[in-house]
């Protein structure tokens, strides 16, 4: 910044910093042709303070001349654009950092940008998914991946821009035209909807993962479990009924150890139908094909029966009865049975301990809630969530003594959210467990 005392000064004496600037240059070549020179956002290095800072700005260097057309002078109008100028290249920074940032994540990303969803940014994850290549650049999807008109995908990014909530899926199937070839795929993946400063929806981020691999080795699990079931049903069938026929012959000797041994070998096949009859449920459950038939029941009745089948099986324990519950719910009575025989059965069977169980029913607002207590071995708190995952059996050192394929709490879990219900776990490592599950109440109009 000058004072008045650079007046009547030379350009360069007034302002020595300009020496090795194009300014002079730009002067002189208006001196000599006479023409205007016009600049935009020009970058000029000024001493202010002692210190040489950045300034930019727009100017014209406007030639005055005399009545026999001689240049008599310069005048010199400025603005300076400084902030402007910063500001925008701030914001270009910004996004060459947020078009790294996509093109660099290690999964399948891409930008889409305004009501058409126009492809702004895709890593190479995203265009190796798609079967396409940066042509697609600039394309509203639609036209960039034609081939997900009429998938549900165009539908669900319209629904993010618009309400500004993301969405995420799992294995979500997907048809794409890779190699030549229309496939379908499965990805987890999330719509982010991303704001301008006035808090408007400008723009949808996706991020996919792409799990086919793990969805066909899942599939060909579920198939592997069906068939080896089904083929082993059969046999297994047969020989419950030869034992049952054995069982009839020997049930008038003398000699109890026979009799012992053939009502264990009764125990097992029934423990190895219960495991078949699981693989078959697990299949059907995979497949959508487990049958349901709901109807309105009363429900502290139905636990009461079920309750009089299992006591005969459980052994020492005793089941104290709390029931609080009045009311109806609209289920398929024997698959709600089945879940609290499971339910009952596993807390006999994790509290070896104990002598007694406690099974409650009670209403909660407008569902019915059921419990099972026992007070065994308990389950780590970091292990709870993960219990009603297929085949998952929790590990440490008590738990590996206990038999089973992990099957029973993901079938119970898989019934109770088929009825519109819910399944939850409260535990505390050596004091014990309380599984419950919530079914909505069946209300009835007069």
């Amino acid at each position: 910044r000058k004072t008045d005392q650079v007046l009547n000064k030379r350009f360069i004496d007034a302002l020595p910093e300009m020496q090795d600037q194009p300014f002079p240059a730009m002067l002189d070549q208006v001196l000599q042709t006479g023409k205007p020179f016009y600049g935009s956002e020009i970058m000029a290095r000024l001493e202010d303070k002692g210190q040489m800072q950045e300034r930019y700005f727009n100017f014209i260097y406007e030639p005055q001349l005399a009545e026999d057309n001689e240049i008599t002078g310069i005048i010199i109008v400025a603005n300076e654009v400084t902030e402007q100028v910063r500001a925008r290249h701030d914001l270009q920074e910004s996004e060459q950092r947020f078009r790294s940032l996509i093109e660099d994540a290690p999964m399948a990303t891409a930008l889409f940008e305004g009501r058409d969803m126009v492809v702004k940014i895709a890593n190479k994850q995203m265009f190796h998914m798609w079967g396409k290549d940066e042509q697609v650049l600039g394309k509203k999807l639609s036209d960039a991946v034609p081939e997900l008109v009429g998938q549900p995908f165009l539908q669900i990014l319209d629904n993010v821009f618009n309400s500004g909530m993301a969405y995420h899926a799992d294995q979500q199937q997907a048809y794409l035209h890779v190699n030549g070839e229309l496939r379908p795929y499965w990805f987890n993946f999330t719509y982010q909807p991303l704001f301008n400063e006035e808090g408007q929806v400008y723009a949808v981020l996706e991020m996919a993962v792409d799990v086919s691999r793990q969805v066909n080795l899942q599939k060909q699990k579920d198939d592997f479990l069906g068939i080896a079931s089904h083929e082993l049903k059969t046999p297994v069938t047969s020989l419950k009924a030869y034992i049952q026929v054995f069982e009839m012959l020997i049930s008038q000797q003398p000699d109890k150890q026979q009799k012992d041994m053939v009502r264990n070998m009764n125990n097992q096949v029934n423990k190895l139908t219960s495991l078949i009859e699981d693989l078959l449920d697990v299949t059907k459950i995979q497949a959508g094909k487990l049958q349901f038939n709901d109807a309105p029941f009363t429900f502290a009745t139905m636990v009461d029966e079920s309750l009089d089948d299992i006591r005969y099986t459980i052994g020492k324990h005793e089941i104290v009865r709390e029931n609080e519950a009045v009311g109806m719910v609209m289920a398929d009575k024997e698959r709600i049975s089945q879940v609290i025989a499971n339910l009952v059965s596993n807390a006999v069977k994790y509290s070896p301990q104990a002598d007694k169980i406690v099974v409650s029913t009670r209403n909660v607002g407008d569902e019915i809630h059921f419990c099972v207590q026992d007070f065994g071995i308990g389950i780590p708190e970091d292990k709870q969530g993960r219990v009603f995952e297929q085949f998952y059996r929790v590990s440490g050192k008590m738990q590996h003594t206990f038999p089973g394929l992990g099957l029973g709490l993901y079938i119970s879990s898989e019934i109770v959210k088929h009825e519109h219900g819910r399944m939850w776990v409260n535990s505390i490592v050596e004091k014990g467990s309380t599984f419950s599950f919530a079914l909505p109440l069946h209300i009835t109009r007069p």
